[in-house]
């Protein structure tokens, strides 16, 4: 049987599995005995931060047990020769039954408990797959939890639906030779629908064996379907639980996104209302510093060593200024921040580890 062992990742799902022992000293399967205890423990995608490891309840699955055929178990062979449907039938007919079937039916009957517990032994292992056949199927994971564990929900949803049609299709069987529930039915029973029926013994038993066997698949693939339903149970608090935490993140962005923007868009507004009046404002300026000199013009060449004396002066400033904010930029190397957006901001918070409310300052 495949077992999950410690530490174990569940192909493609961004789960890891830890801690899954039998709580029985038994660790030959689920045929513990008792019942067998699987701790189920996930680890969250990272998204914002990471939460660290989330402990789910204990995944509990039934260990095999003999089937009981009838309320009491059916009886034995010997109830139905005192009755008059075994009084109705002739001699040579009864003598077949009684000699031949018993056997076949106690044969048929541990063939199929022995397949039935084998299989059950590995449902682990062989819906596991079945799980991984259908990720695989399906679009990877991303960096967001939510859309991780709602696709990890829907496969099993879809995996349930489809098991549950294959489920009532293989019961449909199972039911139509006494046409009622199989297991309900004491096996001795065989023997009066046999005896009321025009068929042959050997074609009522084939018949018979037919319903047998699929009762006893219905019966495995609603194991499987409580197997499913089990992780469900579990996966759905978790995927409630990283919504919530998302809303609760996506608000403390957006009070981040109105502060970042309420700060940025003026200053990018007044650089777009500059550059697009560049020209005015130089000249704004040279009138201004201009004024500020009191240099007497009387010639063209009065007038021109003015001029260069203007624009130098206001050169000088500009290089001042441009070599001030370049000394800002540098405590930055490498960062864009004309091309830099919020989420930039607060990934590189996050990641060098940074107060967001100085770095924002």
């Amino acid at each position: 049987m495949p077992q999950l062992g410690i530490n174990t990742v569940l192909p493609h799902s961004g789960f890891l599995i830890r801690d899954l022992q039998p709580s029985s000293k038994n660790q030959g399967g689920l045929t513990c005995g008792k019942k067998c205890s699987f701790t189920l423990m996930i680890w969250s995608i990272k998204n914002m931060s990471d939460p660290g490891p989330i402990d789910l309840p204990p995944l509990v699955i039934n260990p095999y047990e003999k089937q009981v055929f009838g309320p009491t178990n059916g009886g034995g062979y010997e109830d139905f020769s005192k009755s008059q449907e075994w009084l109705r039938i002739g001699s040579a007919i009864r003598n077949d039954l009684i000699t031949r079937f018993p056997p076949l039916l106690n044969q048929a009957i541990n063939l199929q408990e022995t397949e039935y517990s084998g299989k059950l032994q590995s449902i682990t292992g062989r819906v596991e797959g079945v799980l991984a056949t259908a990720r695989s199927a399906r679009a990877p994971n991303s960096a967001d939890a939510v859309q991780n564990l709602s696709r990890e929900v829907s496969i099993r949803e879809v995996l349930i639906d489809q098991k549950t049609a294959k489920a009532q299709a293989q019961k449909n069987v199972a039911d139509s030779f006494y046409h009622a529930d199989f297991f309900s039915r004491p096996v001795f029973d065989f023997f009066k629908y046999s005896a009321s029926r025009l068929s042959s013994p050997d074609e009522n038993y084939r018949k018979w064996q037919i319903s047998l066997e699929a009762a006893y698949r219905t019966k495995l693939i609603n194991n499987e379907i409580s197997y499913l339903n089990n992780q469900l149970a579990q996966i759905k608090p978790l995927l409630e639980r990283e919504k919530a935490k998302q809303t609760s993140e996506w608000a403390t962005i957006a009070a981040w996104a109105q502060r970042y923007n309420a700060r940025k868009y003026p200053i990018v507004n007044q650089y777009n209302l500059n550059k697009a009046n560049v020209e005015q404002n130089v000249q704004s300026r040279l009138d201004v510093a201009s004024a500020d000199i009191p240099t007497i013009v009387v010639t063209p060449a009065d007038w021109v060593n003015k001029s260069i004396q203007v624009v130098t002066q206001l050169l000088s400033q500009e290089r001042n200024e441009l070599a001030a904010q370049n000394a800002i930029l540098a405590g930055y190397p490498g960062l864009d921040f004309k091309n830099r957006d919020l989420k930039a901001f607060l990934e590189r918070s996050r990641d060098n580890h940074l107060d967001p409310e100085v770095a924002f300052e």
